[in-house]
């Protein structure tokens, strides 16, 4: 099971970084469209600009997670975690399978009063929230459509983390946080070239 998880999450960490240099140039292009006058959404570039702020914030925040819940299953320091690559590999995981700290990071003690502090469930729910009705709002005062994307459908049900963290094994839930990441680096590219593509 921990070689899985290990394999999968090398996978996505691998896909984002081909993602990362994909959206680099696609700014890039909204760059040159804005320069060469060539860009017909009214302040295409300030939207874009401000979707990509939103996403590194939110790229940010997600690698911060993972590194809180390594740190406290593994009982290591930030600068042991960050030396031993282990928030990019998983191989360097002693406590792979504990899911008893992440659920108390996430979702507290108290099943009956669930933790709303930052890096809670709670809190990266409406942390995505946030971030959905942002873009949507750039995108609407532009006159530009909503993409359509299951990203909006499932990254904003708390259903959908209860089923699939809680109870689960610091290695799938790490996992499953990198996925996270990859679906907002896709969705933020289907906003920019959307951008770029209106006519």
């Amino acid at each position: 099971m921990y070689e899985g998880f290990v394999s999968l999450n090398e996978g996505l960490e691998e896909t984002r970084v081909i993602t990362a240099k994909f959206s680099e140039r696609l700014y890039y292009n909204l760059t040159f469209l804005h320069q060469n006058n060539e860009l017909k959404v009214a302040d295409g570039l300030r939207i874009g600009m401000q979707i990509r702020d939103s996403v590194s914030s939110l790229m940010h925040y997600l690698n911060e997670m993972k590194l809180l819940l390594i740190v406290k299953c593994e009982n290591k320091t930030r600068t042991e975690i960050e030396a031993l690559d282990t928030l990019i590999s998983l191989k360097h995981l002693n406590n792979y399978d504990d899911y008893i700290t992440p659920e108390t990071i996430l979702f507290g003690e108290n099943e009956a009063k669930l933790r709303r502090g930052q890096f809670s469930a709670f809190h990266l729910v409406n942390t995505a929230d946030r971030f959905i009705a942002f873009s949507d709002s750039l995108l609407t005062s532009a006159n530009l459509s909503v993409p359509d994307s299951y990203l909006f459908e499932y990254i904003t049900d708390y259903d959908w983390l209860r089923s699939n963290i809680r109870h689960k094994p610091l290695a799938a839930i790490i996992a499953l946080i990198s996925k996270l990441q990859l679906d907002i680096k896709l969705q933020e590219q289907v906003v920019i070239s959307n951008i770029i593509d209106k006519g």
